[in-house]
């Protein structure tokens, strides 16, 4: 498969990991969070979480990647 595309993304479910460190780069926590796409364009992602609330990505599907099969 090629690139992945906006429009490839809507109706699927996503993973989201967030690393938050500070100006030095030292970590400073971790987090996951998972959905599906409710929209997807050269402006927005918006991801509806598990518990329904409305996450916020910036346009950029530079680190997304399809995963392999699983259970």
């Amino acid at each position: 498969m090629g690139r992945i595309t906006f429009s490839d993304l809507v109706g699927k479910t996503i993973l989201i990991g967030l690393t938050y460190c500070t100006a030095n780069n030292e970590f400073i926590e971790q987090n996951q969070y998972w959905g599906k796409v409710v929209e997807s364009n050269e402006n927005r992602i918006l991801v509806k979480l598990n518990d329904g609330e409305i996450f916020r990505l910036p346009p950029d599907l530079s680190s997304t990647q399809i995963a392999a099969p699983g259970e």
